[in-house]
C-alpha cells in the first residue's frame, strides 16, 4: 500500500490514463523522440524481430516499442497478400516448385529442390515495419521445414512463430529502400498461407539483437526465496528440531512454527545470503508460540546483528549496535506483529535469521528445553530504501521467476553487461530536449550511462544522463559544440529516482542549457565540463540505454520508464510535471 498522503490517488486508473494522454500529447505535432513503458507488456518482445512476446517477468527484452507516435501503422505494402484470384506480384525466387493462388490463399509446393516465393515492396530507410501472415495448412512429409522471411537491407529476419495453423508476426528495420518478404519450403511438402501484410509502424523503437546481453523484465524486490514454503534454501540449524508449516491468519498454509532442540547449540532458522553490500531491511510477521520472544537478525561478517521482539506485549527489546528496528501490531490479525530490523550488510553467509527465545537479548546458543516455539509468516528482505511503504511491504517469492508482481513496479533490469539501442534518430531540426527517466541505481562502483545519444564526449549535438559519473551523482551532460552540463548530488546507490532534464543548446550557460530535477525538485547542482555547451542543434544518431555505444560505461540498475522529446520550443512547467508524475507512477520513487 502507498503512504496515506495526498499522492495516494496517483494509482487510480483514471489518473494514470490522464497521465498517459498528457505524455502522448507531448508528441501531438510529430515531435521527434520516444516513450518507453516497461509496464506495458504489449510493447515488448523477447527477440529483436518481435516474434515472441514478453508475457511474464524474468524474460529477456529484445525489442521494446516506442509509444510516442501511438504505434500507428502505415498503408498496406503487400497489395496481394490474400491471393483472392491469383499470386500476382509474387515470384518464384528459388527452386522449381509452384506457388498457386486458390481463392483467398496460396499454396507453395516443393518441387525437386527447396522452393521460395518472394514479394518485393518499397521501404523507407529508418522506418520499422510490422509483418504478419497466417498459416492455413503445413504439410511437410514428416520433416519440419516451412520458413517465412523478411529483409529490408540487413540480415534475413525469420518470422516463423510456429509451424502449425495460426497467425504470426514480427518487425523489421529498414536500411534499404527495397524490402522483401518470402515463403520457403526446403523439404517435400507444401504450405498454404494467407493474410500476408507489411505496414510501417511509427516510432523510435529500441532493440538488442544479441540474446546474451538483453535486459530482463523484472519486478523483484524481496531477495529471499521460498517465502511461503519453508523448504530449501531455508536451513534448520543444529539447535532446531523442526520448522513446521502451519495455518496462517488468512487461512492459507503459508506460516511456519519453529521448534528448538533441547541443549546448548545454535537455535537458528535461516536463509543463506544472496545479497551484496547495501543497507537492508528484514521484516517478518510473527506471533508467540510457547515462548514470546523473537530474534530477527542477519549475518554481518562474523557477527549476528539484529533485534529482539516481545511478541507477548508488542514491545521492542534489545537492538544491536548499528541496527534499527520496529514492532507494530498487525492491523488485521490480532496477536500478530510486524517485526522489522535494518542494518548495513557487509558480506556474510546468512541473509535472514529467525530464532525463538525465552528472554530478551539471549545468545543464539542458549540452553533450550526443546519446547520453545514461535510462529512466523511473510518473511521479506529488501534494500531499505525500498521498504518505505510506496510499494507493498511483502512480496511472495517462490523461485527467481515465480513471485508476486501486483503492486510492484515493472522495470528493465541491467546487470552491467546488458544494453539496448535504437537506430539512427533525426534531431537535426531541434535544439531543445525534454528527458524524463525513472531509474534505480543499484551501484555507484563505476561510471555508468543511463541514456546517451551517440557518444557525447566526441560528437556534437548530443546529450546523456550518467548514473553515476562518480559515487552519489547523476550527471546531465550536453554537447552543442562543447561538452557542458550539471551534476546533481548527493544520491547514493542503491536509490530510485525520477530524473527530468530540459536541455537547451540555444541558451548561454550550463545553468540555462541544462536544467535537471530529481523527484520533482531542483537538487544541489555543480558545473560539469565547459561553462557553455556552445551552439547548434542536436544530431542524427543512434541512442543507447544502459551503456555508451554498446561498449562501455554499463549501468547496473533499473529503468522503469523513459520519455524524450525534441522541440524548438521549451517545455513548460505543466508538461514537465505531467511527465514526472507519469514516470513516478511507474517507479514509485517519491
Amino acid at each position: 500500500m502507498r503512504k496515506g498522503n495526498a499522492r495516494f490517488g496517483k494509482r487510480d486508473m483514471g489518473y494514470v490514463q490522464t497521465l498517459n494522454s498528457l505524455v502522448l500529447g507531448l508528441f501531438a505535432s510529430g515531435e521527434p523522440g520516444f516513450w518507453l513503458d516497461p509496464s506495458d507488456l504489449s510493447t515488448m518482445y523477447q527477440d529483436s524481430a518481435g516474434t515472441t512476446p514478453v508475457t511474464a517477468v524474468e524474460q529477456p527484452v529484445g525489442l521494446i516499442l516506442d509509444k510516442s507516435k501511438g504505434l500507428v501503422q502505415g498503408v498496406e505494402l503487400v497489395t496481394n497478400g490474400n491471393f483472392v484470384t491469383n499470386t500476382s506480384g509474387w515470384t518464384i525466387s528459388e527452386g522449381d516448385g509452384t506457388f498457386v493462388g486458390n481463392g483467398g490463399s496460396a499454396t507453395l509446393t516443393f518441387g525437386t529442390v527447396a522452393t521460395a516465393a518472394l514479394y518485393a515492396f518499397t521501404a523507407t530507410i529508418g522506418k520499422w515495419y510490422y509483418v504478419s501472415y497466417t498459416i492455413l495448412a503445413n504439410i511437410d512429409g514428416g520433416v519440419t521445414g516451412f520458413q517465412f522471411y523478411g529483409n529490408v537491407g540487413g540480415a534475413d529476419v525469420s518470422f516463423q512463430g510456429g509451424l502449425n495453423a495460426g497467425t504470426y508476426h514480427g518487425f523489421m528495420y529498414a536500411t534499404s529502400t527495397t524490402g522483401f518478404v518470402w515463403v520457403r519450403h526446403p523439404f517435400a511438402g507444401s504450405v498454404t498461407i494467407t493474410g500476408v501484410s507489411v505496414k510501417s509502424v511509427a516510432g523510435t523503437h529500441y532493440y538488442q539483437s544479441t540474446a546474451g546481453v538483453r535486459p530482463v523484465l523484472s519486478a523483484r524486490v524481496n531477495l529471499l526465496t521460498k517465502t511461503e514454503l519453508w523448504t530449501a534454501p531455508w536451513t534448520i540449524d543444529a539447535g532446531l528440531t523442526s520448522a513446521t508449516v502451519i495455518t496462517a491468519p488468512d487461512g492459507t498454509n503459508t506460516a511456519c512454527s519453529i521448534l528448538n532442540k533441547a541443549g546448548t547449540s545454535s537455535h537458528q532458522f535461516y536463509q543463506s545470503s544472496t545479497i551484496s553490500t547495501t543497507t537492508i531491511t528484514n521484516s517478518v510477521l510473527a506471533a508467540p508460540g510457547t515462548v514470546g520472544w523473537l530474534g530477527v537478525a542477519f549475518n554481518n561478517s562474523a557477527a549476528v546483528d539484529g533485534a529482539f521482539f516481545n511478541l507477548s506485549t508488542g514491545a521492542l527489546g534489545t537492538v544491536t549496535a548499528g541496527a534499527t528496528a520496529t514492532i507494530t501490531a498487525h492491523p488485521q490479525y490480532a496477536g500478530w506483529y510486524i517485526c522489522t530490523v535494518s542494518r548495513t550488510y557487509t558480506a556474510g553467509t546468512k541473509a535472514l535469521i529467525i530464532e525463538a527465545h525465552t528472554a530478551d537479548n539471549q545468545s543464539s546458543t542458549y540452553s533450550a528445553a526443546g519446547t520453545e516455539t514461535v510462529k512466523v509468516w511473510h518473511p521479506d528482505l529488501r534494500p531499505s530504501d525500498q521498504a518505505t511503504g510506496l510499494i507493498p511491504t511483502y512480496q511472495r517469492v517462490n523461485t527467481s521467476t515465480d513471485y508476486d508482481t501486483a503492486g510492484f513496479p515493472l522495470y528493465l533490469s541491467g546487470n552491467g553487461t546488458q544494453w539496448m539501442q535504437c537506430a539512427t534518430q533525426d534531431y537535426t531540426g531541434v535544439n531543445k530536449m525534454l528527458v524524463c527517466a525513472g531509474v534505480r541505481k543499484r551501484s555507484d562502483a563505476a561510471a555508468s550511462v543511463l541514456l546517451e545519444l551517440s557518444t557525447i564526449v566526441t560528437n556534437a549535438g548530443t546529450f546523456a544522463i550518467y548514473a553515476p559519473n562518480s559515487p552519489g551523482e547523476y550527471v546531465f551532460p550536453l554537447n552543442g559544440t562543447a561538452l557542458s552540463g550539471q551534476i546533481a548530488t548527493t544520491f547514493n546507490a542503491p536509490i530510485t529516482n525520477v530524473l527530468s532534464v530540459a536541455y537547451d543548446i540555444s541558451q548561454a550557460s550550463a545553468a540555462l542549457e541544462t536544467i535537471p530535477r530529481v523527484n520533482g525538485a531542483t537538487p544541489t547542482l555543480a558545473l560539469f565540463g565547459a561553462a557553455s555547451a556552445g551552439t547548434g542543434n542536436f544530431g542524427n544518431y543512434p541512442a543507447y540505454l544502459f551503456c555508451r555505444a554498446g561498449t562501455s560505461l554499463f549501468l547496473t540498475g533499473n529503468i522503469y520508464g523513459l520519455v524524450a522529446r525534441g522541440s524548438t520550443v521549451a517545455s513548460n512547467a505543466a508538461q514537465i510535471a505531467a511527465t514526472e508524475n507519469w514516470t513516478d507512477s511507474k517507479c514509485r520513487a517519491y
